[in-house]
């Protein structure tokens, strides 16, 4: 094996812990705001936010660190993720009225099942460039979770026009919530657009 086939091998296997670190803080983030407990026992949900944020931001240095000039976009998109679910984390802080979450519990759960499958779609598809496996299959799952991730987005969105906006005190920030859910989509979605065309 020359030198750049394992560099680009190290590369693909810290990406894939990269999305499984991605899909753990995910789900800690999604976990404050459906789980009724968070307001009166921050310590154990911070502590796993801060902990995975920490292994995310190694797995992100390893990645620079293995990066070539011709993998600029994919470095680029993958610092976008880093940066748009930290934002996410952000709207626990921004609401006053927790029990807000309540309203839109369901949308929540599945827009945080759905980033979850399609994170594991992205370590999949990214053990199958590893073993330089290219298929129309593997094209229509990318694009299947990518339009299931959308459309919970999309219900979000919805709710947030009908009810958030009028029965929520800080309405602008599920907004931004929902940009920069939008936002991790299109990051993720151009993500595999780059490692398809490869």
């Amino acid at each position: 094996m020359s030198i750049f086939a394992n560099r680009s091998t190290k590369w693909l296997k810290t990406c894939i812990h990269y999305f499984k670190t991605l899909d753990v803080q995910q789900k800690a983030i999604f976990a404050c705001y459906l789980e009724k407990n968070y307001a009166k026992q921050l310590d154990p949900y911070e502590k796993k936010i801060r902990n995975t944020r920490l292994k995310l931001l190694t797995a992100m240095k390893k990645i620079r660190a293995l990066s070539s000039t011709d993998s600029r976009g994919k470095l680029e998109r993958l610092e976008n993720l880093y940066e748009i679910i930290f934002s996410l984390n952000t709207l626990k802080l921004r609401i006053s009225d927790q029990a807000i979450f309540e309203i839109c519990e369901v949308e929540l759960k599945k827009i945080s099942l759905s980033l979850s499958d399609a994170l594991k779609h992205a370590m999949i598809f990214l053990n199958s460039k590893q073993l330089e496996k290219k298929s129309a299959r593997m094209m229509d799952d990318t694009a299947k979770n990518i339009g299931r991730l959308s459309r919970q987005i999309d219900a979000l969105e919805e709710l947030y026009r009908s009810t958030l906006q009028v029965v929520s005190q800080e309405p602008i920030f599920f907004l931004f919530f929902v940009q920069d859910l939008i936002a991790f989509r299109d990051a993720l979605e151009s993500f595999f657009l780059e490692m398809l065309n490869d």
